[in-house]
């Protein structure tokens, strides 16, 4: 399983429609350089020796293209160190060092841009973050002013600029800067939750409390809303409220080893954490905020930019190493996932989700033996974690070890108290694991507490549906199972191929061909589909497409069992009664 994603959600940025903005964050004056095609590739320091101009640039634009940005920087820098006055390479290699989190380099860079282009916006971010680390807080706001050139410029710039007169004990600036996120639409929840932390950290009780109040509605169930409003009541000294905020939120968001230790220290009586110690520690908020919302697959770029700003001012944040790592998992950069979840502090209440992930990136990059490893560690320092035991039983069942998935994932089941709604993915899991292992009178009570979990689930009624169908068992219930999921999904393949079989074996064969027609167009490169095309073609009599049909499903690498079967079908065709192939 994956780590639960709120874990890294940002403050209140789910409370509006962030996604609605267009994302051209950082528009240049040569044109916005979109990174694309997610591949996973290395993140190694290359060197190749002396390379020419033109090879610098290839080599770094292809590993751009690959999502890889170390290479990809290190190689536009190079270019454009070979021709200094080339002002679209000097942005491309910023951009991209910034995004690998190479902040010596982009603050050389940065300097560099801001002379032609004054208002670079995030070359005037980089230089901003830069000046307020220094604590140089007037020097930032002149940067942070310049980079407010469009819609999430300004969104930025305005709670940057109020962290700054914070900076400079100045509040009716700071809060003056908030009411700018006025002028956007519909921030009025992230607008106060940020007035909140500004108040907070100015000593100004009375704004902070009324601004976590009014922003509670739409933010409390964000991890670091309510690690901020419950610790504010607790320093406060009301612990009460804030022993609430704490326990709704565990309530809501079970595996959430932070909340839970913050909930132990207050009821310990242990003195509140202060979490915003200086102005860089509140801009951090904003921009992991930022990067938390942005951190879906089209939008992996800027999230990844925003998220190395957040480390380039608090360069130990666990929790940012770990929405890095989220997001390059998104993208299926598996090693550079790894990369950011192994600087994660293993001290961290989070360690323990971290090595779950690792685990899954190591066997995503095929080294399943390093994950395995790496969990049954973690099993053997904390045997009744759940998720460790259920991530096993993944890996295994995703390498067709079926038997001992089934283990893993029971294993994981007797560690659960009570069987919850979240709970059906194991048992769906371990149904399937039974079944691959011809353990039907097993898996089938999986697959029917799987479905019972988790109600019109669409992957649980195809299996659980297909599986009766090919078994000739419950045609009738199966269709409508199959049939439903197909409602749910009507361009998954898998699905489709389901109902299409369902036809076949109650013998409506032309409607079993339409069905199957459909679904060799969304898989057509599935041994399955075609092969139960091929079924149906001959039922109706087109016996050359079916032998075409069984051909090609021979082809595609079905299983031994399978293709065995397969091969006798195209030697002498169906028999009279229909087979269970």
């Amino acid at each position: 399983m994956k780590l639960n994603k709120a874990l890294l959600s940002s403050l209140a940025v789910s409370t509006f429609a962030l996604s609605t903005f267009t994302f051209s964050a950082f528009t240049f004056s040569t044109g916005m350089f979109v990174l694309s095609s997610p591949l996973a590739a290395s993140t190694s320091e290359l060197d190749l020796g002396y390379t020419s101009h033109a090879s610098n640039y290839l080599i770094g634009r292809s590993a751009a293209r690959l999502n890889d940005y170390k290479i990809g920087a290190q190689f536009y820098g190079r270019a454009f160190e070979d021709n200094p006055q080339d002002q679209i390479l000097l942005e491309r290699a910023f951009v991209l060092y910034v995004t690998s989190g190479n902040f010596e380099r982009s603050l050389e860079m940065a300097k560099t841009i801001v002379v032609k282009h004054p208002s670079h916006q995030l070359a005037r971010f980089v230089l901003g973050l830069d000046e307020t680390k220094n604590k140089r807080y007037a020097a930032a706001r002149k940067h942070f002013e310049l980079a407010a050139s469009n819609r999430i410029g300004e969104l930025t710039a305005s709670v940057l600029l109020a962290w700054t007169y914070a900076g400079q004990g100045n509040t009716k600036a700071a809060y003056k800067a908030l009411d700018r996120l006025d002028a956007q639409g519909n921030l009025n929840k992230f607008k106060q939750v940020h007035k909140a932390l500004v108040a907070d950290y100015l000593k100004d009780s009375k704004t902070a409390e009324k601004s976590f109040l009014e922003a509670d509605s739409g933010a409390g169930n964000s991890l670091q809303f309510a690690n901020a409003y419950g610790s504010f009541l607790w320093r406060k000294g009301d612990t009460i409220k804030a022993r609430a905020v704490f326990t709704n939120y565990i309530n809501n968001k079970e595996h959430n080893p932070i909340i839970k230790v913050q909930l132990a220290a207050l009821n310990a009586g242990k003195p509140a954490p202060t979490l915003i110690a200086t102005p860089s520690d509140g801009m951090f908020e904003v921009l992991f905020a930022l990067a938390g919302a942005l951190s879906d697959k089209q939008n992996a770029n800027v999230a990844l930019i925003y998220g190395q700003l957040s480390l380039f001012l608090k360069p130990k944040s666990s929790l940012a190493y770990i929405l890095l790592g989220e997001t390059y998992q998104g993208i299926k950069q598996y090693s550079n996932a790894i990369e950011a979840f192994k600087k994660v502090d293993p001290q961290s209440p989070l360690a323990s989700n971290v090595d779950i992930q690792i685990a899954s990136n190591l066997d995503d990059i095929d080294k399943t033996k390093e994950a395995l490893k790496r969990l049954n560690s973690l099993i053997a320092r904390e045997p009744q974690n759940f998720n460790a035991w259920s991530t096993k039983g993944s890996i295994l069942y995703g390498r067709e070890k079926w038997d001992e998935a089934a283990e893993a994932l029971s294993l994981a089941l007797a560690r659960i108290k009570e069987k919850k709604r979240q709970h059906w993915a194991v048992y769906y899991y371990r149904g399937m694991s039974f079944e691959r292992a011809g353990k039907w009178d097993r898996a089938e009570p999986d697959l029917q507490m799987a479905l019972k979990l988790r109600p019109a689930q669409p992957a649980v009624l195809n299996y659980l549906g297909y599986s009766w169908i090919d078994r000739g068992e419950n045609l009738e219930k199966a269709m409508e199972m199959v049939k439903q999921a197909a409602d749910l999904r009507p361009r998954d393949g898998y699905i489709i191929d389901s109902v299409g079989w369902a036809h076949f074996r109650l013998g409506q064969y032309e409607e079993a061909v339409k069905r199957l027609e459909q679904a060799v167009r969304l898989l057509p490169g599935d041994p399955t589909v075609n092969d139960h095309l091929g079924d149906a073609y001959w039922r109706v009599g087109r016996k050359l497409e079916a032998g075409f049909q069984w051909a090609h499903a021979r082809d595609l690498k079905p299983t031994k069992k399978a293709l065995v079967n397969i091969l006798e079908k195209i030697k002498t065709g169906l028999k009279d009664k229909p087979n269970k192939s």
